[in-house]
């Protein structure tokens, strides 16, 4: 009897000690688990619970010369539009796999924005509103854009096929026809245009512009260029100016346009000098391969 008198208390005591250790504890969580006060905040995604796989493939649209245009930056952002990863496809070899945390993300993919001629924002400095923008110097390449909103669930593998669309339009030639013989240069401007596209697809800028120098052909009066140019969509309510300098000066005609300058199509720019009137010019827009066959034609005399 006196012997289990004695191991009755020394179990209460420990016990008692299992107790006050159980409530002495408390759950670890990694700094950005936490707020200021050491509360812990849930859901909060980190790389400590990212079991979610994500490969991201590319490829362009369905016609016979469909192509993407390398390197592809993908950006991954979280709802609130900070970017929390990002990769780049060189090749169509390859694609890319990232390790993410549950939920529910926006990916976006640039083609086309080599880091050569543009400032392409890194993984730290990084968001929906940042800008693939044009070094100084640069011209614009056959840019791309992609977008998909995707929700991963935990422990899944996910693999997201982005389809690539042109964002810029190709200014393929400028003719003015019938020019007086004194005419010694002639220009022609497209404003204003799109400076930069965003992360989230959105152009941004529009204080851009591009003139091209036309060449004189022969005797007949005729100034042309085939210089093939990449740009941005035009601003809405954009203006084709065009100049013509002689011995006495430069005349310059402007004509007001509307939509028909928008990324994915080819551009053609025909003009007549009539004397009377100045400049009777003609603008071809086809979508050839780009958009499908698409032909506008507008008068601007």
């Amino acid at each position: 009897m006196k012997s289990r008198l004695i191991k009755f208390p020394i179990l209460l005591i420990l016990l008692s000690a299992a107790l006050m250790t159980v409530s002495c504890s408390k759950d670890v969580y990694s700094d950005d688990e936490v707020d200021q006060n050491g509360n812990a905040v849930a859901d909060v995604p980190t790389a400590a619970n990212a079991d979610c796989t994500l490969q991201v493939r590319t490829r362009a649209e369905a016609t016979d010369e469909s192509k993407i245009s390398y390197p592809v930056y993908v950006y991954v952002l979280s709802a609130d539009g900070v970017c929390v990863e990002e990769a780049v496809i060189g090749s169509s070899e390859t694609q890319t796999e990232m390790k993410l945390p549950a939920g529910t993300y926006n990916v976006c993919a640039i083609g086309g924005a080599v880091d050569s001629d543009y400032d392409i924002p890194s993984k730290e400095n990084a968001s929906a509103e940042s800008v693939i923008r044009l070094k100084e110097g640069k011209s614009h390449g056959d840019l791309m854009y992609a977008h998909s909103a995707v929700t991963l669930a935990s422990k899944e593998n996910n693999t997201l096929t982005l389809p690539l669309k042109r964002r810029v339009m190709l200014l393929q030639e400028v003719v003015i026809d019938n020019v007086p013989m004194d005419v010694t240069a002639v220009t022609v401007t497209i404003a204003p245009i799109y400076e930069g596209l965003r992360i989230d697809g959105n152009y941004s800028g529009a204080g851009g512009s591009h003139t091209v120098i036309l060449d004189k052909e022969g005797v007949d009066g005729v100034w042309r260029s085939t210089s093939e140019t990449y740009l941005l969509e035009a601003v809405t309510g954009a203006t084709v100016k065009v100049q013509l300098t002689d011995a006495e000066g430069t005349k310059s005609y402007s004509y007001s346009l509307a939509d028909e300058l928008q990324a994915n199509y080819k551009i053609r720019i025909k003009g007549t000098y009539v004397s009377q009137s100045g400049v009777s010019l003609t603008g071809i827009i086809s979508g050839d391969v780009w958009a499908g066959e698409r032909v506008i034609t507008f008068d601007m005399s």
